[in-house]
């Protein structure tokens, strides 16, 4: 065991930050430019002062682009995941037994995924997907913790942990570097790693390991404090520090763009650095030349002249004075006009451009006394599929993991009962799912819209199926439950009711129709008789 500042997993921590070196300055540009406190510089600690930038597109469209991610991906209030029978053979046979099983299977899944929702908004998880998001749009990268205990989640930016894959991307080991006080740690951590005469002030480096082990096929966890490592077992009676194995990765490294060959990925905010960086250089120019042009400065002509640099100096509003104003008096001005006319067009085109890429709804609305809604959401609709491909690796890389840990950590903390293995499986309802059911929602309204000119709405009626028109849209818009639908068996049966009831009343009054005569004629013989009168005398 190795007792001196720099153990394996420091080493090799310092080995791979060598590789990580040059994406990592191209995120502190980044984060300069929009928040610079995400990837602070390095050496940074409390009392170091951060860059300002003199433009702040770069922040409100960063907070704009990531909160809109975070709400595509993880709605609040709105379903995000939902469970689907998987076995086909499974759904046939319950069916065939109990037609009403289904929707009772479902009701209970249904259920279940509102309790899954229930207890992720009830974390600190929105929080720190919301983190996550803006790491990765500024920085490309970020790592992403759900541990499988009540630990809140956490989300760490990439100046604090490397990580090694293959070409192919897939991650082989991941480090992370986290500073620690000595008097914070357990008396039997600070006996084990020689600390226990350090200062109460004293700052030491531990790292964490996180390795996949090939021959057990497991996620192993260690941890290393001051040089040594930590033993498997741990450390005293409650194995503080003891090493950790998971079937599956609880740390989830995520890049904003993969590129073969290359385990960091690129953010957002590196496209459009040019842009920004031009109007920080622009923004800085204005305003610096606005404060010259505000100066209020009164020259004197020197020489003999009847106006004195004195009296003008002391006197106040409404003094008379001796002065040659006309000749002897002037004030600075810095005719610059047209110059700031020039950088002013300039930096509200860079601003329109950046508006536009980041989303914000200020860019979408073009300038205009009637401006229709359907204009602002064909607009933002365009913008947001030319960042289709955006939302790619966080439904594959970020989601499905998400989901499966949280699902994991509530089975584990007794929140949640245990399904059998393959009998249902999760599909995701957002990010891309969501875009292409928003789409389909745009084009059956464009079709019932132009079938309705074009046929009349007798046509649509003839012609259109209503209920599977009804599902089609509660589909589209996300509507969780649908009970309120009437089946189309429910229809008929009520149908067929309605026009049996209506048989009914038709025979009843055509019996009673028929009946009139007959019960006249009877009624009128029972009023002769009563009379005395013979029948023969009546016929």
């Amino acid at each position: 065991m190795k007792n001196s500042e720099e153990g394996v997993i420091s080493s090799r921590y310092q080995e791979l930050s060598r590789l990580r070196e040059p994406f990592l300055r191209r995120a502190r540009a980044c984060s300069v430019m929009t928040k610079p406190t995400i990837i602070p510089p390095e050496g940074h600690d409390g009392s170091a002062a951060f860059p300002i930038p003199y433009q702040t597109i770069g922040a409100e469209g960063t907070n704009n682009f990531a909160s809109r991610l975070k709400s595509i991906l993880f709605p609040t209030g709105s379903p995000w995941l939902r469970y689907v029978i998987a076995d086909a053979v499974l759904r046939d046979a319950v069916l065939q037994q109990d037609p009403e099983g289904i929707s009772n299977i479902e009701k209970a899944l249904s259920d279940r995924e509102s309790e899954i929702r229930r207890y992720c908004e009830t974390t600190n998880m929105g929080t720190t997907i919301g983190e996550l998001c803006t790491h990765c749009i500024i920085a490309g990268n970020a790592l992403l913790y759900i541990p499988q205990s009540e630990e809140p989640m956490r989300c760490y930016g990439m100046d604090r942990y490397v990580v090694r894959r293959t070409p192919a991307g897939r991650v082989l080991q991941i480090i992370i570097e986290e500073e620690v006080l000595a008097s914070t740690l357990e008396h039997e951590v600070q006996e084990f790693c020689s600390l226990i005469e350090a200062e109460p002030a004293h700052k030491c480096k531990l790292y964490t390991n996180i390795e996949y082990n090939q021959s057990e096929e497991v996620w192993e966890i260690r941890q290393e404090l001051n040089g040594i490592e930590l033993p498997e077992d741990g450390v005293g009676d409650d194995k503080i520090g003891a090493w950790s194995r998971y079937p599956e990765n609880p740390y989830i490294a995520v890049r904003w763009t993969q590129v073969d060959g290359e385990p960091w990925g690129r953010g957002y905010a590196e496209d459009l650095l040019g842009g920004l960086i031009s109007l920080d250089v622009l923004s800085r120019a204005i305003v610096e030349g606005a404060q010259i042009a505000a100066l209020s400065i009164i020259g004197v002509r020197n020489g003999s002249s009847t106006t004195k640099k004195r009296d003008v100096a002391r006197a106040k509003n409404g003094d008379v004075i001796t002065a040659d104003f006309a000749n002897d008096v002037t004030m600075f001005r810095a005719d610059k006009h047209a110059d700031f006319s020039v950088a002013e067009r300039v930096a509200t085109a860079l601003t329109d451009s950046l508006q536009r890429a980041f989303l914000m709804h200020s860019a979408v609305q073009r300038k205009g006394e009637r401006v229709t809604g359907f204009e602002i959401r064909a607009m933002i609709q365009a913008l947001e599929e030319q960042i289709g491909s955006v939302y790619t690796i966080f439904a594959s890389e970020v989601q499905p993991r998400v989901i499966r840990l949280i699902e994991k950590r509530m089975l584990k903390l007794g929140k949640l009962d245990a399904i059998q293995d393959g009998l249902v499986e999760t599909s995701i309802v957002t990010g891309l799912e969501a875009l292409g059911r928003g789409q389909d929602l745009q084009k059956l309204m464009e079709f019932s819209q132009i079938c309705t000119q074009m046929f009349g709405a007798e046509a649509m009626a003839k012609y259109v199926k209503p209920h599977v028109a009804m599902q089609t849209v509660a589909a589209c818009i996300q509507l969780e439950h649908t009970d309120f639908i009437k089946t189309e068996e429910e229809v008929a049966k009520e149908m067929a009711a309605a026009q049996q009831a209506q048989q009914e009343a038709q025979a009843q009054q055509m019996l009673g129709q028929l009946a009139s005569p007959a019960a006249q004629v009877i009624s009128k013989g029972m009023e002769q008789a009563g009379a005395g009168v013979p029948a023969a005398a009546q016929a």
